[in-house]
C-alpha cells in the first residue's frame, strides 16, 4: 500500500492522434490549418487564449517549413516585405515544387499536444538555428524575419528539429500549466 493518497480525478487519458498528410506548399492555405488546430483544442477543452497561442505558433512554423524548407528560399538582411511576398509566389509556382507538400501530426490530450511539421526541403537543423539566431541579434532594424521562431518559443513548452530523409522535422511540444488549488489550513 502506498503512502501517497490517491487521487479519483487521476486518469491517463489516451491522446488524439490526427494527421494532415498533404499540406500543399502554399502559405495561402497555412491559415485555414491554423484555425482547424485552434477548433481541435478547444473542442479537447483547451482555453481559448491558450489555444490561439500553441495554433500561432503552429502557423508560424508550418510557413517556415513551407518558405525555408520546401521552397528553399532564404530572406536577406534588409529584404523588403515588397519583395519577399512575391519571391514565395514565384517560387511556390515553379514545376520542381509542385509535387511538394508538407505532413502534419498532432497527438493531442487535455493538457498536452505534440506536433509535428514534416518538410521535403534539403536544409539542416542548424539552418533554422542560424536564421533565428541571426535574425534576432542583427543590426539591420528592417529585417522582418525570425520573429516568428521567437514568439513561437514563449507560445510552447519546447521547439525541436531534426533532419532526416525527407528534410527538416520540426516538433511542437506544449504541456499546459497545471495550478494546484490553494486549500486552507484546517486549524
Amino acid at each position: 500500500m502506498s503512502d501517497y493518497p490517491s487521487n479519483p480525478n487521476f486518469q491517463t487519458e489516451i491522446p488524439e492522434t490526427i494527421s494532415w498528410e498533404q499540406i500543399p506548399t502554399s502559405v495561402e492555405d497555412s491559415p485555414k490549418y491554423q484555425q482547424k488546430l485552434e477548433e481541435l483544442l478547444v473542442d479537447k477543452g483547451w482555453d481559448k487564449l491558450e489555444a490561439y497561442r500553441v495554433s500561432y505558433a503552429f502557423h508560424e512554423i508550418l510557413n517556415n517549413a513551407i518558405v525555408h524548407g520546401n521552397l528553399n528560399l532564404k530572406k536577406q538582411p534588409g529584404e523588403r516585405e515588397t519583395s519577399w511576398w512575391p519571391k514565395i509566389h514565384a517560387a511556390e509556382s515553379l514545376p520542381e515544387n509542385a509535387n511538394k507538400f508538407i505532413t502534419v501530426s498532432i497527438s493531442l490530450t487535455a493538457n498536452q499536444v505534440i506536433i509535428s511539421i514534416q518538410d521535403q526541403g534539403t536544409n539542416s537543423p542548424e539552418f533554422w538555428k542560424k536564421e533565428t539566431v541571426g535574425m534576432r541579434t542583427g543590426t539591420d532594424t528592417g529585417w522582418s524575419s525570425g520573429r516568428g521562431i521567437q514568439i513561437s518559443e514563449t507560445f510552447l513548452s519546447k521547439i525541436e528539429y531534426e533532419k532526416n530523409n525527407t528534410g527538416i522535422k520540426a516538433i511542437l511540444t506544449k504541456i499546459k500549466e497545471t495550478t494546484i488549488p490553494k486549500t486552507s489550513p484546517i486549524g
